[in-house]
């Protein structure tokens, strides 16, 4: 046991000798404050954009965000009879203004 109370004692006398100074130390603990507050100061910040997107019906990235299930929702399928075909024989331009009155009809003429 004393053998043990020695080594600790001299572990601690080498702690105590090291070179680095009060200045030093402070800084160090500067430093590290400094960085705990931005990182903070960066997660609120991320947090409230998260709140303000989240109330606007958008994810982070600016995108819509589906709707949820609920008896509010309704999943809706279509097809244009005989597209792939016309796709073939008709100018791209005339199948573009087909689908983006497909795409009105439904009420997401600003998606086409």
């Amino acid at each position: 046991a004393e053998a043990a109370a020695e080594a600790a004692g001299a572990a601690g006398a080498d702690f105590k000798g090291s070179s680095s100074s009060a200045g030093e130390t402070r800084a160090l603990a500067v430093g590290l404050a400094t960085g705990a507050a931005a990182i903070c100061i960066m997660c609120v910040g991320m947090f409230v954009a998260w709140k303000v997107q989240r109330s606007h019906g958008k994810t982070l990235a600016g995108r819509v965000k589906a709707p949820g299930l609920g008896a509010d929702t309704t999943l809706l399928i279509t097809d244009v009879e005989g597209s792939t075909a016309l796709w073939e024989v008709l100018e791209p331009g005339v199948m573009d203004a087909a689908m983006a009155l497909h795409h009105a009809v439904l009420g997401g003429g600003d998606r086409a």
